[in-house]
């Protein structure tokens, strides 16, 4: 099934195709009716062209693949941009052939191609049917299985789910090496294993079920239950083994034995102080345990003040109080509260209580998280008494200025919030400025607690307590006492309301831009698709002229003149594809190694020898780039005459930035030339001579500098100077 929704093309490819591969050829206009065909009738392979009304030919193949129907599939498209090729193999294309040029060599390529597509289908359709009535007997068990023979061992079969285990595909697992196939084992465990399994292929009795430890493709350590057999394969013995992934078992008896271990490690050595409260029938809670650190700070050892009822160490907290937190706390609520505990010395220090229940085997316990606040309370109450002086400070600045305690309480705000915000001090900060329930998790006041450190700024937009939308940006700073603890938090606010409206502005003069660049991409995308099919067709018309008249010297020549004109429009079209495209896509970072070799892969049978020392170079380009060096390319291979090598490489600028150096060993430029190198329209004959006009006007998109530095007689050699930002 040939897919065009040119019939000209349509008429044309039935000719040729029959003349030259004796193909039955059946057409469709567009997608949708190939893919009605396609539910009814039985075709061996299908040719389709790029671009096309409502659906092109990349998503037709998508659309085929997706259904997983895996019929050959041939882009047969006037569309030159090597993009095309690569995402059209990379979406499962068994071959791309490119419509513009000769249609003797075109229809040629393409025959050989429908055919050799169609053989390549064939023998792997008959290859995996043979295969596949070994694997059903294997391949529905969830464990992995392997066959292996031979000394040293060699994998002759492992099914699927063998394969999921380790990380690689059956085909990988069969053609490991036997170095490899060791690798496979933990080092612990390999000489235990490999000693198993020559005993075992030798006949001996040894254990059949173990455990083993396997490393995956990644890295990985997995646990194994193995159980092997000596079975006959092929006429030779074999061991079959099969395997059970145990890694989260063995992992949950690891955690389990660990566990007890790890959480009286991270009790101790808490930096918060921890006290459990065991919580009688009746009566306040007592102390069943304190760790190390509420030790140190209340100044008791473990046996002064185990056993004791909770009350022992608050100061201001009666029976009754208590009590009334415990009931909430039975009920399954979490509190924090401030508290004052009294230390064995007589001293008194203020403490952040967090406390919530726990239940071990049926019974009522309280965990109790407390952190000495008492250095924060001292510097609240210096805040407070120096508000005049920041009031003062902050007044009659056009920002907002807040001042927030680690518990989220506002203790200070400026004119500027309350304006916005109302009279906030006092408050959660959360809820009077967020009004939200919790801390937001990118709260910088919340990273300030945690880190230490000032935030980098963010917006934010709110509603105003005058019913209107604000807009500022925000950034938050620590408060330090004398031992470098943070104590409080200071969020600045700047009003950026003008900002926001200008920003507004910009975007929507952006759409408009886009709006009338994307009218003009299409209008030149289907005039250079239209009269693209229409010069294929002059193409073969001229072509089937020649051959008719080819005794006729006088038509003969004005034919060859024809495709002549025919080739320098096509050329010219390309050039106004490529210009039209130029600085539309998003610039990223890729490795020009990698670029070099894909642009010197796209010349069949290439010749000259390319010594890329490019790769691990990243620089912030496009697809265009590899354009840039394609045309470097094929100038050599055009004008570089006795050129044999091309050599790619970098060199470190003096001012910190990066040369890419492409030269030749060829004939090299004439001064006279090297003046008119770049500029439009400039050529030495058989180009349209846009092709190194377009890679300076690429090179401004970049904001990089090109030259040409060769010597006559020595090859040419083209310097690129980028500035900064490559590695």
């Amino acid at each position: 099934m040939h897919v065009d929704d040119d019939s000209s093309i349509q008429e044309i490819s039935k000719a040729l195709l029959t003349d030259m591969g004796n193909f039955d050829v059946d057409f469709a206009n567009s997608v949708d009716e190939a893919s009605k065909k396609l539910s009814t009738k039985q075709y061996d392979i299908v040719i389709s062209d790029y671009e096309m009304p409502q659906k092109d030919g990349l998503q037709f193949l998508k659309e085929l693949r997706g259904k997983n129907n895996e019929i050959p599939f041939v882009l047969f498209t006037g569309k030159g941009r090597e993009e095309v090729a690569i995402q059209a193999l990379n979406h499962g294309a068994d071959a791309y052939i490119n419509k513009q040029g000769d249609p003797e060599t075109v229809y040629g390529e393409l025959t050989d191609a429908l055919v050799k597509t169609i053989e390549r289908k064939t023998f792997k359709r008959l290859h995996a049917e043979l295969e596949s009535k070994y694997r059903k007997i294997v391949e529905a068990t969830l464990q992995g299985i392997i066959i292996a023979q031979g000394s040293p061992a060699r994998i002759v079969f492992a099914n699927s789910a063998m394969g999921k285990l380790f990380g690689y595909s059956p085909e990988e697992l069969v053609a490991l090496a036997p170095h490899d196939i060791q690798k496979l084992v933990h080092p612990d465990d390999r000489e235990t294993f490999f000693n198993r399994f020559s005993q075992r292929l030798a006949g001996k009795e040894v254990e059949s079920v173990y455990e083993v430890r396997g490393i995956r493709k990644d890295g990985k350590i997995i646990w194994l239950e193995a159980t092997g057999s000596l079975i006959e394969h092929n006429g030779q013995p074999s061991v079959q083994g099969a395997y059970l992934d145990i890694t989260e078992r063995k992992r949950a008896e690891q955690d389990l034995k660990e566990s007890e271990e790890k959480y009286k490690t991270l009790f101790e050595q808490a930096g918060d102080y921890i006290l459990i409260l065991e919580v009688p029938l009746t009566g306040v809670p007592t102390i069943f345990d304190a760790n190390t650190s509420a030790l140190q700070i209340h100044g008791y050892t473990r046996k002064e003040i185990i056993g004791k009822p909770i009350t022992f160490l608050d100061e201001e907290s009666g029976n009754e109080r208590v009590m009334t937190r415990v009931k909430k706390l039975l009920n399954g609520e979490k509190l924090t509260f401030e508290a004052k505990h009294r230390r064995k010395d007589g001293s008194i220090i203020e403490a952040e209580v967090s406390i919530k229940k726990v239940k071990v085997a049926s019974k009522n316990f309280l965990l109790s998280v407390e952190r000495d606040i008492t250095e924060r309370k001292k510097m609240e109450g210096a805040l407070r008494q120096d508000q005049n002086v920041l009031e003062a400070i902050t007044k009659n600045i056009g920002a907002g200025f807040v001042t927030i305690s680690r518990d989220y309480r506002v203790l200070y705000a400026n004119k500027f919030v309350k304006n916005h915000c109302g009279n906030v001090e006092g408050k959660q900060c959360y809820a009077t400025l967020n009004t939200l329930d919790h801390i937001c998790p990118d709260c910088g006041v919340k990273k300030v607690f945690e880190d230490g450190v000032a935030r980098d700024s963010h917006e934010y937009s709110h509603i105003g307590i005058d019913g209107k939308p604000y807009y500022v940006e925000l950034i938050a700073t620590p408060l330090k006492d004398k031992y470098g603890n943070v104590t409080a938090a200071l969020e600045f606010v700047v009003d950026i309301a003008e900002k926001k409206r200008m920003q507004q502005k910009l975007q929507d003069s952006e759409a408009k831009f886009r709006v009338i660049n994307e009218k003009l991409r299409v209008v030149g995308s289907l005039t250079r698709h239209d009269v693209g099919n229409k010069l294929l067709a002059v193409n073969v018309c001229t072509y089937l002229l020649k051959k008719n008249y080819a005794d006729q010297a006088d038509i003969v020549e004005a034919l060859n003149n024809i495709e002549l004109q025919v080739k320098d429009s096509a050329k010219i079209f390309e050039f106004a594809k490529m210009y039209e495209q130029l600085g539309v896509e998003e610039l990223k970072y890729v490795d020009v190694g990698n670029v070099v070799n894909e642009a010197a892969a796209l010349f069949s049978g290439l010749t000259i020898t390319v010594v890329n020392n490019c790769h691990g170079v990243s620089v912030l380009a496009d697809s265009f780039l590899r354009q840039m060096f394609y045309n470097f390319i094929d100038n050599t291979l055009k004008y570089g005459g006795k050129a044999t090598v091309i050599k790619v490489y970098r060199e470190n600028n003096e001012r910190g930035g990066l040369r890419l150096i492409y030269e030749d060993n060829g004939v090299g430029i004439s001064v006279e030339d090297k003046s008119k190198l770049f500029k439009e329209g400039f050529s030495t004959g058989g180009s349209t001579g846009f092709g190194l006009f377009f890679i300076k006007k690429m090179m401004s998109v970049y904001g990089w500098t090109i030259t040409e530095e060769g010597e006559l007689g020595k090859g040419a050699k083209f310097v690129i100077t980028i500035p900064t930002g490559p590695s």
